[in-house]
């Protein structure tokens, strides 16, 4: 009877409890509860941090004020064209958001969406994987060190907010799309998945495929209130992809190009003599490196150790088999990979649609994954927490002091005690330990070939991860307090927020000085505004960049961007090309001059010979320049003075004016 009149509200867990199983343990708690907690956590923490660091301008807001009608090019100029008809979801609603109030706080979205991909994304991943938030946040917290920046191809990769935004928007939506899948997550992830080609187009060739492969199983084990869910969730996604092409259409300027945009160079050769030595992103990829070689071996060795188990492991412990699909979406990830680069090697070019997608650039998928699987891996071992905990100290105590060596180094000692996580958790499975032994070797190897070749010494840190990890693992004794692991894994995340800001300050890393707003852009706008007209052009050089138009809604002549539209719809190759040669002295169309300003075969953006013909130009022949080209505003590094009237000198730039 006392039992029965008892109050049941003392049973209930407190506050904290229940915030440690949706935070931290997972117990009892859905995967969609999991997900979306660790999504307000790291949403709160990209606001946080953005408003700590500050703006970064994004790349998005040029499309965005030419699709909003804010800045206007003359018929035919190549941004005229290719923004109002660029297939791009983001690009638009930055246009509308930029219709309903211009401003930086666009920029400030972005920055925050860019952030919170960042770090949900391998959050999500390894929280999938383990079942436990946990780990999805060790995962997201190792990401602050910008480590996986190490595994990048010949697309760069980053984790806090940069100027270029639309390529890690897509290669983060490729992998969350997957992580959502797996997860049973079936609304949102057919939506994003049917809603992907609006995203990013490229990142379609492989998503698109292996979700039909991973579907076709799936749907036997779904409900029919799933399925039906999945494929409304998915006709929604391309539905809102024919909206945006009916928006296009309707929108597009129905202009014929006019002089001088209506130029007949020869734009095959322009565009095979851009790709071949100027496009960064184009370049065959150099397999002695992390990112196409580490990476691929590191990948596939995780993948083994966690897509096979010992059978005498009761069926709690066996995961679904996630690592099992993981495994076909790095096997078409690294087949593109290297296929696109055989078949250019021996063919000497790829198909103009292959071009355009970056075969190269897929290798970041497999980059983004690397590090929710080796803390899928840890997560195994009986001494897990304590591996964890270790890690994460060393995390918290080095990012005040040396981030640039973390960032450099961190990912081969977490990968280290990834593998030998493996090993321990074997030592009663010889068949298992040998499996470990020998993909952790595999890594090693890889890393062993690019100390003898490239003079890289990760190895050395890859196996004192190893071993120290082997040591703590296989202990028995050793243990820590069950707070340990969420108060290193608090602390680890809570100190990258006054160092990031710091670090910005001091101009390091990817908070260059170029992409930041400084008192001279402000300068430069306040004086456009008292003295050009609004669509008045400017001219900046090609390198270094000024990103100007994003900065102060001006429109600008020519940019290192102009250039890459090509890339993307090589009909615009003709009149880039003829710009290119009038207004930087460089001619694609002239392969002569191309092999004589090449070094080591290359022609970058950021070499001397952008500027050379500035130098070298009186002031006649800036006039000629203004008349074919209706420009009068020039914008020169300080460094770099020109034969004309300077109008707004400043530290690092400078404003001409033909006279």
């Amino acid at each position: 009877m006392i039992a029965e009149t008892c109050p049941t509200t003392a049973l209930k867990p407190s506050v904290l409890q229940r915030a440690y199983r949706l935070l931290w343990t997972g117990e009892g708690v859905s995967m969609g509860r999991i997900l979306a907690w660790g999504a307000l956590v790291w949403l709160v923490y990209s606001a946080l941090q953005v408003a700590v660091s500050g703006i970064i301008p994004d790349q998005d807001l040029v499309p965005a004020q030419v699709i909003a009608g804010a800045v206007h090019y003359a018929p035919g100029h190549p941004h005229q064209i290719f923004y109002a008809r660029v297939f791009n979801l983001p690009s638009f609603l930055a246009g509308a958001l930029w219709a309903l109030a211009p401003g930086a706080w666009i920029s400030a979205l972005r920055n925050c969406l860019f952030l919170f991909l960042s770090a949900f994304v391998p959050f999500g991943a390894a929280a999938v994987l383990t079942r436990k938030p946990a780990w999805g946040h060790a995962a997201a917290a190792f990401g602050l060190t910008e480590l996986i920046r190490r595994f990048e191809g010949i697309y760069p990769m980053w984790f806090f907010p940069d100027f270029n935004s639309d390529g890690h928007y897509g290669t983060c939506m490729a992998v969350l799309i997957v992580v959502l899948l797996l997860a049973g997550m079936w609304r949102w992830g057919g939506v994003f998945l049917g809603l992907l080609p609006a995203i990013h187009p490229t990142m379609a060739i492989i998503v698109w495929p292996w979700s039909v492969c991973y579907l076709f199983f799936a749907c036997r084990r779904m409900t029919p209130g799933e399925r039906r869910r999945l494929a409304l969730s998915i006709l929604a996604g391309l539905a809102l992809c024919a909206a945006l092409a009916l928006v296009i259409y309707a929108t597009v300027p129905k202009t014929v190009p006019a002089a001088p945009y209506d130029a007949q160079a020869n734009g095959p050769l322009i565009y095979r003599q851009f790709t071949a030595v100027t496009d960064y992103h184009r370049r065959l990829p150099v397999l002695l490196s992390y990112g196409y070689l580490v990476n691929p071996v590191a990948l596939f060795a995780l993948l083994a150790v966690l897509a096979w188990k010992p059978r005498s492991q009761s069926a709690a412990e066996v995961p679904d088999r996630h690592a099992h699909w993981l495994l076909l979406l790095g096997g078409m990830i690294w087949a593109l990979v290297y296929g696109a680069q055989l078949l250019r090697i021996v063919t000497g070019s790829l198909p103009v649609p292959l071009q355009i997608s970056m075969p190269g650039r897929f290798s970041n998928l497999s980059a983004l994954l690397l590090i929710p699987l080796a803390v899928a891996a840890i997560s195994r071992v009986r001494q897990a927490p304590v591996v964890l905990t270790a890690l994460l100290l060393v995390q918290v105590i080095f990012t005040p002091l040396s981030h640039d060596r973390l960032a450099h180094h961190f990912a081969f000692v977490v990968l280290g005690a990834a593998f030998a996580s493996c090993v321990a958790e074997y030592r009663r499975e010889p068949k298992f330990r040998m499996l470990a032994l020998l993909a952790a070797g595999a890594v090693a190897a890889s890393l062993v070939i690019l100390y003898f070749t490239e003079a890289e010494r990760a190895v050395m840190l890859f196996l004192a991860g190893f071993v120290v990890c082997l040591m703590v693992a296989s202990s028995r004794r050793l243990s820590l307090p069950s707070w340990s692991a969420p108060v290193s894994c608090a602390l680890a995340i809570l100190i990258s927020i006054p160092t990031v800001s710091a670090w910005d300050a001091w101009g390091r890393q990817r908070f260059d000085a170029w992409y930041r707003v400084s008192p001279y852009d402000r300068q430069l706008s306040a004086w456009l505004r008292a003295h050009a007209a609004p669509n008045e052009p400017v001219l900046p050089p090609i390198s270094p960049p000024s990103e100007l138009e994003a900065k102060i809604a001006q429109p600008v002549l020519m940019e290192a961007e102009t250039l890459y539209l090509m890339t993307y719809m090589p009909s615009l190759a003709p009149v880039i090309g003829s710009m290119t040669r009038d207004l930087y002295g460089i001619d694609y169309a002239d392969p002569a001059q191309i092999r004589r300003i090449s070094v080591n075969g290359r022609v970058p953006t950021g070499a001397p010979a952008w500027l050379a013909a500035w130098r070298s130009r009186t002031r006649e022949d800036w006039q000629a320049l203004g008349r074919k080209y209706s420009f009068r505003l020039i914008l020169s590094p300080t460094q770099t003075p020109l034969a004309l009237t300077a109008v707004l000198p400043g530290p690092v730039w400078t404003l001409y004016r033909i006279d």
